[in-house]
């Protein structure tokens, strides 16, 4: 296979090199440059262009399977290639006689259109030749019946979706001829393409009335198209005219499910165009008010799909008046004209009196209270009780989007958030914990306006005694948000809390910023309660707490934090609670206020430019590197050196600065590492004694390149992001130097990535139109400018041994270039980064299991920066003292999002092992795990290799620690696994 490999490669730079004697002129060199350009980037093309293959020569039945794949390889197609399979399969759509392939070509077109909008905008020209050729003879002269009419009517409407220019008006007119076909397919899709093009020909009012017709067809699917093309036109071209409203109330009645939840749709969308248009019935009603209460009838529709609808859509609705919003949650007319009470109200009946009697003794079951219709002043509309219905659902998908258009309306609307409090707390003893989650929090966003009181306090801390950690940690959040009424009511929530931290220990930090933020939030409420949570008396002395204790490091937490908001509260604390308070800071600083001054009583945080100080500092850091480059190379070095230090100290003390001082740390780390391999001139004398100090270097900044490209964030278009590419294509060249140099290692492979790394660096210059910005390239990068100048003069084929006569003045001349432009925002630089909680590590009781069975340790742990491409590649890193790592996956289900880029990581480190004779450390840590994204770069050792023999596999699995990326420090687990206890 490796033979295979070689004889290819060799192929290819032959192929390369014919090429360049046949055509290339060295003069002039602005001429010269297309043409270098052209040739790098050709290699891409010919590898890629086999995975297309020939559509002629394939049966409906492969034309089918091609289709189903297409999706995953059009990635790996450029831009020509997607060209070259458009003009083939519209070619072929037009001359097969095959009514099977025409259809799944259709199929195959619609995908490459949809999937590929961006790169199709370099061939506009073709795709608008195309349409108005092969396929629009197709659509014309295809006969009734054919299962090609609507796929190719499909076609049409994904082509006008995303480029609607190309689209021309005798596409729409043969459009409405096709609509005279019965088959209701291609009525339906001749109705989504119409549609779209309704506004072509000026006639928008003509096409629209000729779709209403067939809102009234006898085939259901056609009325749900039509309705649906209404919207389109409505929601795309222009507002519907106010008479099609009137219409519509019969389609609320139809048979078919589809069609109500369309006119659904509909009706909405109308109202939010003409929400103060008055409609004159029996009585003038404002159209937004009538819409409103038709939509809430949808909450009594049979179909389950339909009253979900209507749940989600009447949020949408903000200009209903107010009077028609408290209806949705009026108890009254339901249930047979009874009054509905609700779930506390239920309770305390079933306590008090008679729910459990035989209704034999005198008084002790009154009947339930009847009301008169006639003395009750209600508007006839289905919006009475439209919420209570919704939310009182049998199906959990209605309940929940109840909950959220409840939520959106009463955001807005302070009164009906008062109204809908009691609704919502009632949703927390939901049976599913998503509805439960839902209403909290939708709690949580109305916090600015309601107030809790002590009943429903009940229910609520009721909650906090669920399984769910989910559940528990949401609570957590709502009351760090609301505003709680009375004094009872925060010792209720106070003395739960604390019941709660006994019973979920790992629920500590969550617990911690409650009672931060209620105590911030309650200051005045709390006053009366410091010396009954303090436990302390003005006469006697008590014993002094326990600082250790979790529940008395709360209680600190939320009195510090009340004090900072309360000045007289200060004078109730005793000598050892303001002892405490040092503790806390050096323990918690991010949990208590700022200090305490000589009298005991918080002082305000203050700003003292800390931020400016750090990216002032950065920026001098960075601007002593850069002036280095007039300086000795041992200069260089040194100066490059004390960078890497300060960077580092600018991480650990400032925070905020840490992602960017850890990239400029890294970066400048590989620049004195580049330096000190040039200091060893080993292309000059290979038997340098340092060949192993700059193996080791270069494998370093590999590392350093995978880092910066996989675990930091930086804008596309910035500056940095090219140096980040420039930086491994110049590592790359050192490597290549290095091999042929100062080993007797093949280069074949090295050079091989060498030239599809510098293909892809180009490729970062490239316009819009794909044309290479080359006096961007001779301002950003002289390395990379000089480099394909150079590459262009050379008329031999570009052999290793060639690239690295090219490279080696290079490397001395144009180095890795210093970090110039640096953003001022801290935000632009994101890092990803880890922080294990759980375990806490350094445990002095050894953890012990039976050896050869498996031993789950919990891990608990903060994410942040990561994004989803980093998901599947985060892996829990288990590093046994015999210097074995094993790499365990966490599950999809195990991370739970917290923030923007923001996790928590609930999952269990399994490991397992022989025997051991005493108790030792085993590491855990987070990675990122890049085997199968990163290619090999540095390749030192042979193409050929054999996994059989022990030294090779040892290089294999160095080679995967090199794609490994630690995003967390280490925790040491204390661990013993022992012996097993045989039977008697």
């Amino acid at each position: 296979m490796a033979v295979k490999l070689k004889k290819r490669a060799l192929a290819e730079y032959h192929h390369s090199s014919t090429i360049t004697e046949t055509e290339c002129n060295p003069e002039p060199l602005k001429k010269s440059k297309k043409l270098w350009m052209r040739l790098l980037l050709r290699q891409s093309e010919d590898s890629a262009r086999s995975l297309l293959p020939n559509p002629s020569l394939l049966s409906p039945r492969e034309l089918s399977m091609y289709a189903v794949n297409l999706s995953g390889r059009l990635s790996l197609l450029s831009s020509e290639e997607i060209r070259d399979s458009l003009v083939k399969l519209s070619d072929l759509l037009d001359s097969s006689e095959n009514e099977d392939v025409r259809s799944q070509i259709c199929g195959i077109l619609v995908i490459i259109i949809g999937r590929t909008p961006a790169t199709l905008k370099k061939w506009t020209a073709l795709l608008k030749e195309k349409a108005e050729s092969s396929w629009f003879s197709v659509l014309k002269n295809e006969k009734k019946g054919s299962e090609t009419i609507p796929k190719i009517l499909h076609l049409y409407a994904t082509l006008y979706k995303l480029h609607p220019p190309l689209i021309s008006p005798k596409v729409h007119n043969l459009a409405l001829e096709r609509l005279k076909d019965p088959d209701h397919d291609v009525q339906a899709k001749a109705l989504i393409l119409l549609g779209h093009t309704a506004g072509l020909q000026g006639h928008k009012e003509e096409v629209v009335s000729l779709i209403a017709q067939y809102t009234k067809s006898s085939d259901p699917r056609v009325r749900s198209q039509a309705f649906e093309t209404l919207l389109i036109i409505h929601e795309t071209l222009s507002p519907l005219n106010i008479e099609f409203y009137k219409e519509m109330e019969g389609a609320l009645k139809d048979d078919f499910d589809r069609v109500r939840g369309n006119c659904l749709k509909l009706i909405s969308a109308m109202s939010r165009v003409y929400p103060d248009h008055v409609l004159r019935n029996k009585e003038e009603l404002r159209l937004a008010d009538d819409a409103f209460s038709k939509i809430c009838e949808g909450f009594n529709d049979v179909n389950v799909h339909v009253r979900e609808l209507a749940a989600s859509l009447i949020g949408n609705n903000a200009r209903v008046s107010q009077l028609f919003l408290e209806q949705t949650l009026d108890k009254k007319l339901m249930s047979n004209m009874r009054l509905k009470k609700s779930a506390h109200e239920r309770e305390a009946k079933m306590v008090s009196a008679g729910e459990w009697s035989s209704g034999r003794n005198w008084a002790d079951d009154a009947p339930k209270e009847e009301l008169n219709a006639e003395t009750v002043s209600l508007m006839n509309f289905g919006a009475c009780g439209a919420f209570i219905h919704g939310l009182e659902d049998e199906y959990m998908a209605v309940r929940s989007a109840s909950v959220d258009s409840l939520t959106k309306l009463s955001i807005e609307n302070s009164k009906l958030a008062m109204l809908a409090l009691d609704f919502l707390v009632d949703m927390f003893n939901d049976e599913i914990e998503m509805v439960r989650i839902r209403a909290i929090e939708s709690l949580t966003q109305i916090a600015p306006h309601i107030v809790l009181q002590l009943h429903q306090i009940e229910t609520i801390l009721s909650a906090l005694d669920d399984f769910s950690f989910v559940v528990r940690e949401k609570l957590h959040i709502m009351l760090q948000s609301v505003c709680i009424a009375t004094k009872d009511g925060l010792q209720r929530v106070i003395n739960k809390l604390l019941e709660n931290l006994k019973k979920y220990p790992q629920d500590k930090r969550s617990l911690f910023v409650t009672f931060k933020k209620i105590g911030a939030r309650h200051a005045e409420l709390s006053l009366p309660l410091v010396t009954q949570l303090l436990e302390v008396h003005p006469f006697f002395d008590t014993p002094e707490p326990d600082v250790e204790d979790s529940s008395y490091i709360c209680i600190l937490i939320l009195i510090f934090n009340a004090a900072k908001h309360c000045p007289t509260l200060e004078a109730l604390l005793d000598i050892n609670t303001k002892r405490h308070y040092q503790y806390l800071v050096d323990t918690f600083p991010n949990l208590v206020p700022a200090s305490f001054d000589t009298k005991g009583c918080v002082k305000e945080e203050y700003d003292d430019g800390s931020s400016s100080i750090g990216t002032k500092f950065l920026s001098q850091v960075l601007h002593r590197v850069k002036i280095s480059v007039s300086r000795s190379i041992n200069e260089r070095i040194t100066m490059a050196d004390r960078a890497c230090v300060d960077l580092e100290r600018l991480a650990s003390i400032e925070p905020p600065k840490s992602s960017s001082a850890e990239f400029a740390r890294l970066y400048i780390l590989s620049q004195s590492l580049f330096f000190k391999c040039l200091k060893t001139k080993f292309w000059v004398n290979n038997s340098v004694l340092g060949i192993d100090m700059i193996k080791n270097n270069i494998d370093t900044m590999f590392k350093i390149c995978l880092q910066l490209r996989h675990r930091f964030r930086v804008p596309k278009d910035s500056v940095l992001h090219k140096r980040i590419g420039e930086l491994k294509l110049v590592v790359m060249a050192l490597n290549l130097l290095f091999i042929v140099r100062a080993s007797n290692k093949s280069a074949l492979n090295a050079s091989e990535m060498f030239m599809k790394e510098m293909r892809r660096v180009i490729s970062s210059y490239e316009d819009e139109e794909g044309h290479v910005k080359e006096d961007e390239i001779l301002s950003t990068s002289p390395f990379l400018y000089n480099l394909l100048c150079k590459l262009n003069e050379e008329k031999e084929e570009h052999k290793p041994g060639v690239i690295a006569r090219v490279v080696q003045p290079l490397l001395l001349s144009d180095p890795i270039e210093s970090l110039q432009e640096w953003p001022t925002d801290d935000k632009s630089i994101t890092m990803t980064k880890a922080v294990i909680c759980d375990p806490p590590g350094n445990n002095e009781v050894a953890l012990k299991y039976t050896a050869g069975m498996v031993l789950a340790v919990p891990v608990d742990a903060e994410l942040y920066g990561v994004t989803d491409e980093d998901m599947p590649n985060i892996r829990l890193s288990i590093k046994t003292p015999d210097q074995k790592i094993l790499m365990v996956t966490p599950r999809p289900s195990e991370f739970f999002k917290k923030d923007d880029h923001t996790y928590r990581l609930l999952t269990n480190a399994l490991m397992s092992h022989q025997i051991w004779s005493e108790a030792m450390h085993v590491e855990i840590s987070l990675v990122l795990d890049l085997t199968g994204l990163s290619e090999p770069s540095s390749s030192h050792s042979s193409s050929s290799s054999s996994h059989h023999s022990t030294p090779k596999r040892k290089k294999a699995i160095q080679d995967e620690e090199k794609n490994i990326i630690h995003i967390s420090d280490s925790v040491k687990v204390y661990v013993l696994p022992k012996a097993v206890k045989r039977g008697i």
